[in-house]
């Protein structure tokens, strides 16, 4: 590829197509000879089109267009429409309030075939809405960044691929929400003063027993009912504040995020 772009770079007045391949294999192909080039779970096809980058650099628009090489030949195995295989699956868990997902196998080699994850959330397993998009680097969510009204939700990572790489899906995990949070004061990603307002209320089927405020993992302030209001005073800096309700049953519902005081 860098002795073709290369020389394509000296002759522009020649009409010149590029190239990117997934690999090679025409064992099925009545005409084979056994020739494969092997695709290593999609890596090959990244590396192709990093090859050409690093040979044109700036000048990447002087190719008149690049081919998917060889003709899209189901028989060669160099066909797109279904999606270049990275070999990749991914798994999903909840413990507590964080979500956790992992793929398999987790290499760089496997990473680079991927341009995001994708969260979603859904009531039915079936209706899926995008919640996150986290960086290909992350393997956890925090859920009390979220204000999700009570009830019992699924929720899926999708590792997507880079463009004509095939994505996976992890099969859903419940994450039920014992109670509705509704927090007035402060907002999440905030820049407050003191004294810092902290006020919050809390719905339940089976009732609320308390709410707890939480200032940087320290428990700081309890109300024993399903209203919570005080102020405090707080260092100036960045801080991250929790609620926690309590229902009757025992269950714990939690909301939070960072506030900075000014």
């Amino acid at each position: 590829i860098t002795d073709f772009d290369t020389t394509a770079l000296a002759n522009p007045n020649q009409v010149t197509l590029g190239s990117v391949y997934k690999g090679f294999d025409d064992a099925a192909a009545p005409w084979g000879s056994g020739r494969r080039l092997d695709e290593h779970c999609g890596k090959l096809w990244i590396d192709t089109f990093a090859a050409n980058v690093r040979a044109l650099g700036s000048q990447i628009d002087q190719l008149s267009a690049f081919q998917a090489v060889t003709w899209n030949d189901y028989e060669e195995a160099t066909n797109l429409e279904t999606g270049v295989d990275n070999c990749l699956s991914i798994s999903a868990a909840v413990s507590g309030t964080k979500l956790n997902w992992k793929i398999s196998p987790n290499t760089p080699e496997s990473a680079a075939t991927l341009s995001m994850f994708v969260v979603y959330i859904s009531k039915d397993g079936k209706n899926l809405a995008q919640l996150k998009v986290p960086p290909t680097s992350a393997r956890a969510l925090d859920l009390t960044q979220y204000a999700l009204p009570a009830g019992n939700y699924k929720l899926f990572v999708k590792a997507r691929g880079q463009p004509s790489v095939q994505n996976h899906l992890s099969g859903g995990v419940s994450f039920p929400v014992y109670s509705t949070l509704k927090v007035t004061s402060p907002r999440s990603n905030q820049s407050v003063s003191n004294p810092v307002a902290f006020s919050a209320s809390a719905t339940s089927k089976v009732g609320v027993s308390s709410i707890v405020l939480t200032i940087d993992g320290v428990p700081v302030y309890t109300s024993h009912s399903n209203t919570l209001n005080t102020s405090l005073h707080l260092a100036l800096g960045s801080h991250r504040y929790l609620y926690t309700v309590w229902d009757k049953a025992g269950h714990s519902t939690k909301e939070g995020g960072p506030i900075t005081v000014n």
